[in-house]
């Protein structure tokens, strides 16, 4: 097993795996055999409620672009029940607990991209959202493609 920053072997000690040159300790799961496993697919989200069957466990493991991605699909919808609420008094429940959940996961996403990047977008642009995306996506896929040639030879 390798540390998935320096690529150095770890030592196993009392049930973790420790990396002398980093001076870090890991869990099995967070170990890595090649750089290879490091790569997260991004799958990009289209769904608007897509908070209602992802956790903030599964946030975490998001990349920036996912997360950003998600920012936008619920800063959208979050604006979309708010204009909804005042035009019809804010009387129907699904919409007023899909609101409730949609500043929540809105709060969350912030503080998940403040921890990772150090900020989060003030205004996101889907269609720059998007193209990342596809960059990240045809990047990953490059990569993969070389790594796969490396090992047959």
């Amino acid at each position: 097993m390798k540390c998935r920053y320096c690529n150095q072997f770890v030592v196993e000690k009392n049930n973790e795996y420790v990396c002398k040159e980093c001076e870090l300790t890991f869990k099995s799961e967070e170990l890595v055999f090649t750089r290879k496993d490091l790569v997260n697919v991004i799958e990009p989200i289209i769904d608007p409620l897509w908070f209602n069957y992802t956790t903030t466990s599964d946030m975490l493991k998001m990349t920036t672009i996912e997360l950003i991605n998600c920012l936008g699909l619920t800063r959208r919808l979050k604006r979309e029940l708010e204009e909804k609420r005042r035009r019809n008094k804010g009387n129907d429940k699904i919409d007023r607990d899909n609101l409730k959940q949609a500043k929540l996961t809105q709060l969350k996403l912030e503080n998940i991209l403040i921890e990772k990047a150090g900020y989060y977008p003030e205004r996101i642009s889907q269609e720059v959202v998007t193209g990342k995306i596809i960059q990240t996506i045809q990047r990953q896929e490059r990569y993969l493609e070389k790594f796969s040639l490396k090992t047959k030879n």
